[in-house]
């Protein structure tokens, strides 16, 4: 019994020193500046073609996306779309060429 109250007197002091408010020490890292994410694309889908591959998607309404850039391959291989239309109605299409017959995955970054 004695042991058993030891044990907890010790966690109880331990969890008390341990625990500290640390509501602000992620400021440290972002240098003061406000961390702003852009808008994600919509309604992906892919069209298959010989050996390439069409990538749809309607661009998000945020202006302050300027390019696209599709990875695949485990991001060794890209392509950069650049972004003049920012209606979500509107579709934009990237191609990729050169494909040989596989699964892919592909990733695209605004």
């Amino acid at each position: 019994m004695r042991n058993l109250l030891t044990i907890c007197f010790v966690l109880i002091v331990a969890g008390l020193f341990a625990c500290r408010k640390q509501d602000t020490e992620f400021k440290n890292f972002l240098g003061d500046k406000e961390v702003v994410y852009p808008g994600v694309v919509n309604n992906p889908h892919s069209r298959p073609g010989n050996l390439r591959t069409a990538l749809v998607w309607n661009p998000s309404s945020d202006p302050s996306i300027t390019k696209y850039v599709v990875y695949w391959n485990n991001k060794t291989d890209s392509v950069v779309v650049q972004s003049a239309k920012h209606n979500p109605a509107d579709s934009i299409t990237a191609v990729i060429p050169g494909l040989s017959e596989y699964i892919y995955s592909f990733t695209v970054f605004s």
